[in-house]
């Protein structure tokens, strides 16, 4: 299942968020998420900034980023939303930089139609 069925899911159960993200059916998508996030987040000299400035050409602003934080009610719902928001400035991230050597692997899921 895809980053979008899961978050489906976790706003329609949200007392039962933390048994659907770790589900096997669902686990390897959001692992997939919380990596990129986390990886975005600590990149902020690079690629950060660069998905940040392909959202404001795409949406007029730069959008947050969640990180999860498992001792955040909630946290998991809002880092998964938060990417699903950002989904075409990601893709455009990916594409303009993905021969980079430098490119981190964790950013790659961003080309995988099953991962959105």
């Amino acid at each position: 299942y895809s980053i979008y069925h899961t978050l489906f899911l976790c706003n329609h159960f949200t007392f039962h968020t933390d048994i659907l993200l770790y589900c096997p059916v669902f686990s390897s998508e959001v692992k997939h998420a919380f990596d990129a996030a986390k990886c975005l987040l600590v990149s902020s000299e690079k690629w950060l900034v660069q998905l940040e400035e392909i959202q404001t050409k795409v949406y007029g602003s730069a959008l947050q980023i969640i990180q999860v934080c498992f001792t955040r009610w909630n946290s998991s719902q809002m880092c998964l939303a938060s990417i699903l928001r950002i989904k075409t400035a990601c893709e455009i991230l990916y594409c303009r930089f993905k021969d980079e050597p430098q490119f981190p692997k964790k950013l790659r899921c961003f080309s995988s139609p099953c991962f959105w």
